[in-house]
């Protein structure tokens, strides 16, 4: 380290920038001292007061030096790791990603936030520094801020800030579920399971909240700013799920009862909210999809408005919030949104089709209503990725083989039925040739599926 302030104070003019030198001597002297008289957490913030000031000058080579100080207390445990005589607030993590918050004002060197985000999935994908629930809020937080505020013209900062949170979120929820079976009763294991459940209600908040809302309602008129809240919690649900297996959720209720009672009815209802059910006649006039009563959305804060005050059970009579209008609307959006009903379809089909729920009929009736929802609720011509999901799961032979047991096990071809009736209604009414070659596609997919020489399903009915 004392090689990298060194080069750090060498570099000319270091005068012009306040502070600076001054930063370079204090953190020289304390890294000297014994860590009796000057405690790691102090050497860490010393050195890291002089990389915030460097970083804020935007000068490229003061950057560049920056970044390397920053990789040495990331990696020297030894000088930099030990956390005695910590107070609260100051452990290695809190310390990085304070320093982290301002990536947002580094607008004018998008290369030196990508760099900063790199740093920040190096941070919290770690297994050797201790990371907490309230990092990782952070991190999502520096993620949004960073997606919110990119320049129009840096086009590589939102592509970086949202492959920076799925990938540290996915690697924290395996990090945390990183312990044995026999474990699972230890605390440190339930404390891991609750953290996922925390962190996915706190996504749901964040996906569906009066805050999220009012953020839509602004000002900007450009559909990729109004999709920002609603597209990173996506992101960042979509990462957390795929590190998810349906036994995990058997041996966790509060993690099970957090999808099942938040996530899951918030995709539905989004669904519904963001769609018009497409009318069967030839001119494909799009009717308005009946909203559930009792909307999840309304439960979390969304304001149901009514237009007529005096027919409040009639399901045109509630405006939609903004946030809900275009969750559909963008090829990105729409297609995080599916993928989540993608993985919520991985996890509770084999929980629909087991005895583990207390009310297996309840699970069962849901999972329909998700997959219903997913491609008959939107209008025709927002179906595309609906249509790729179909698809995904047809030519996948395990994925395909639950899919069966599902229909199956419904009694009257339920889940076949809703899948026929997307592509015929979409080969019917749609315009788009995009669309008409997706549903080749996916019939192509579907009559491959009659070239397989066996399916283990077993007989449900």
């Amino acid at each position: 380290m004392e090689t990298v302030l060194n080069k750090l104070g060498n570099q000319p003019d270091l005068k012009s920038i306040n502070g600076l030198l001054e930063a370079i001597q204090q953190a020289k002297k304390n890294l000297k001292e014994p860590p009796s008289q000057c405690h790691p957490f102090e050497k860490r913030q010393d050195c890291i007061n002089c990389f915030s000031i460097a970083l804020a000058s935007k000068r490229s080579k003061l950057a560049a030096i920056s970044f390397e100080g920053i990789q040495i207390i990331l990696r020297d445990n030894a000088d930099f790791g030990s956390e005695d005589h910590t107070p609260e607030g100051q452990s290695r993590a809190e310390q990085l990603i304070s320093l982290l918050f301002d990536i947002p004002q580094w607008h004018e060197s998008p290369a030196n936030q990508c760099q900063a985000l790199t740093v920040l999935v190096q941070l919290l994908s770690s297994t050797e520094i201790p990371i907490g629930l309230k990092d990782v809020l952070n991190g999502i937080e520096i993620c949004e801020q960073v997606f919110s505020v990119a320049a129009a013209h840096a086009n590589s900062v939102r592509p970086a800030a949202r492959a920076a949170l799925t990938q540290f979120l996915n690697s924290y929820v395996q990090n945390r579920l990183a312990i044995s079976f026999e474990e699972e009763e230890q605390t440190e294991h339930i404390g891991a399971r609750m953290d996922i459940t925390a962190l996915i209600s706190e996504l749901v908040a964040r996906m569906v909240g009066r805050s999220t809302v009012e953020r839509a309602l602004g000002k900007e008129n450009d559909l990729v700013q109004k999709q920002q809240p609603l597209l990173l919690p996506l992101d960042a649900l979509i990462s957390i799920l795929s590190a998810l297996e349906p036994s995990i959720l058997e041996r966790h209720r509060p993690l099970f009862n957090s999808i099942k009672g938040e996530l899951l009815p918030a995709i539905i209802c989004y669904l519904h909210a963001s769609g018009r059910k497409s009318s069967p006649n030839p001119e494909c006039s799009d009717l308005p999809t009946p909203i559930p009563k009792a909307s999840l959305l309304s439960r979390v804060g969304r304001k149901q408005l009514s237009t007529d005050t005096s027919n409040t059970n009639s399901p045109s009579s509630a405006i939609i919030s903004p946030t809900a209008k275009i969750a559909l609307e963008g090829a990105e959006s729409a297609r995080s949104f599916n993928h989540v009903v993608e993985q919520l379809l991985r996890l509770f089909t084999p929980l629909a089709l087991s005895s583990f729920n207390s009310d297996p009929n309840e699970i069962f009736v849901l999972t329909e209503e998700l997959w219903r929802s997913a491609l008959l609720v939107p209008p025709i011509s927002r179906r595309t990725e609906a249509i790729r999901l179909i698809k995904r799961r047809c030519i996948d032979q395990n994925s395909f083989g639950d899919f069966l047991q599902l229909n199956c096990a419904s009694g009257k071809d339920s889940f076949w039925l809703y899948l026929i009736e997307c592509l015929e209604e979409c080969c019917c009414c749609s315009n788009n040739d995009k669309m008409a070659i997706e549903v080749l596609r996916t019939l192509a997919a579907l009559v491959g599926i009659y070239s397989w020489t066996s399916l283990d399903i077993p007989n449900t009915r």
